[in-house]
């Protein structure tokens, strides 16, 4: 995949997310996850750049490895969908 810096990701309302590439003009990566088909409503680059957090309509979160293109973790929240978010790596593993 092109340099991590040179990209800008959006979501899209089919549930997929497209990782664009500035130099290429294309599209570098698309995540696409079978269990989720709602329209994204935030997405996050990790301070690594190698994942992503995306947030959807229907209030799943899904943690992404950018580089092998698997979700590392799905969580639904209870309420409302989330709007915006903020994702900090950290060395704990994830659980």
């Amino acid at each position: 995949m092109a340099d991590l810096w040179a990209t800008i990701i959006t979501g899209s309302n089919d549930g997929s997310c497209v990782i664009w590439d500035f130099e290429t003009r294309g599209i570098a990566k698309e995540l696409r996850d079978n269990e989720c088909s709602s329209p994204m409503t935030s997405i996050c680059w990790s301070k690594c750049v190698n994942r992503i957090l995306v947030s959807a309509a229907d209030k799943s979160l899904l943690l992404w490895d950018v580089m092998n293109g698997k979700v590392i973790k799905r969580k639904v929240l209870q309420k409302n969908p989330m709007q915006a978010c903020l994702y900090s790596d950290s060395n704990l593993p994830y659980k």
